[in-house]
């Protein structure tokens, strides 16, 4: 089936948003890739559900005037990117509305942009497919892989590693520009920058003890204690957590509990002033009982999932107000989001 819709908006995971204007499905949502708000675009349906549709692109018939030429070679393909098709200030008013829209329900204040100050060459850490001595990614929304001969929006130092990841065995192999291979780590190190000094001032500013919960191998743990702040921080990986201790020393500010977060929550007193979390992406949904029972005067969210961070704000509600929202575009070229939340008690 091959039809011209509009673009209304741009969805969650970068994708835009139309409906068919006429016959059976009139009003029908789908949803196509690669595109931009304002444009009119030809499409040929892939997938027909109850309430949706997905479509690839065939043409754009109307381009609007944010459309850019992708600088890789291998966009739309790969599955690695979303808008390189976009210019960049188009990029950060979509991931705008994005957050917007997810947290409507919640009353969150105005949005503060951190932008990104390079648009490529920026990520320091990725996760490589090799197979059959090729490397490369997985395609959008397949298990199909493609491979790939550069990768635009990688630091020069890793995009010349993906010919020497081309000698790997079949399988998945994470290149980085960090010696702590296998810990997480923020994939751009100069918005993380952005980000850790802007959670070390929240914190200084409501004060000790903090309480620090999924703290990793120390990203805030570390520059809080440099500051000088106290209070203990949760990790459940043994692995970081011991390396966040040696980190910070034997007599240091900060006790680090090597644990699950929703284990030690309910064994600690409500004597913090703050809370900091860095959650995974599905968010802190079992721990929020023993969020409220601390009765810490400011709460600092940090989040990669604007539905998820939503949902936790409007459970903590019953407490607590958000007074400060920013997203730092960790990711450019793709729909990827990273928000701070700050949230004071009422």
């Amino acid at each position: 089936m091959i039809v011209e819709i509009d673009i209304e908006r741009i969805a969650e995971g970068g994708e835009g948003v139309g409906r068919f204007a006429d016959g059976a499905d009139a009003g029908l949502v789908c949803f196509v890739p690669f595109v931009a708000v304002g444009e009119r675009v030809r499409v040929r349906v892939v997938e027909r559900k109850k309430n949706y549709a997905r479509a690839d692109l065939l043409e754009v018939v109307r381009p609007s005037p944010d459309r850019v030429l992708p600088r890789c070679r291998h966009f739309a393909d790969c599955g690695g990117c979303d808008f390189q098709h976009l210019s960049y200030e188009a990029q950060i008013a979509a991931k705008i509305a994005l957050v917007r829209a997810a947290l409507r329900s919640v009353g969150a204040p105005e949005i503060r942009v951190v932008p990104a100050p390079e648009a490529y060459g920026y990520r320091a850490r990725v996760k490589l497919h090799v197979q059959g001595g090729a490397v490369g990614y997985l395609a959008r929304r397949s298990s199909r892989f493609v491979a790939i001969s550069e990768c635009p929006v990688l630091k020069p130092s890793l995009a010349a590693q993906i010919a020497n990841a081309n000698n790997s065995r079949d399988g998945e192999v994470w290149i980085s520009d960090k010696r702590e291979s296998g810990l997480f780590e923020q994939a751009n190190p100069e918005m993380n920058k952005h980000l850790v000094r802007d959670a070390t001032s929240a914190v200084s500013a409501s004060g000790s003890p903090t309480l620090e919960l999924y703290a990793g191998s120390g990203n805030f743990t570390i520059p809080l204690a440099l500051a000088g702040e106290s209070g203990v921080a949760i990790e459940r990986d043994a692995r970081a957590a011991g390396l966040l201790a040696s980190r910070l020393g034997p007599d240091a500010p900060f006790r680090v509990h090597a644990s699950d977060v929703a284990v030690v929550l309910p064994e600690l007193p409500a004597t913090f002033a703050t809370v900091l979390l860095d959650p995974p992406r599905d968010g802190a949904k079992r721990i929020i009982p023993e969020l409220l029972r601390l009765h810490a005067r400011r709460i600092i969210y940090v989040s990669c999932d604007a539905p998820t961070l939503a949902r936790d704000l409007a459970a903590l509600a019953s407490a607590y107000r958000v007074t400060a929202l920013t997203l730092y575009d960790f990711m450019p070229q793709t729909a990827h989001v990273e928000l701070m939340a700050i949230l004071e008690r009422y």
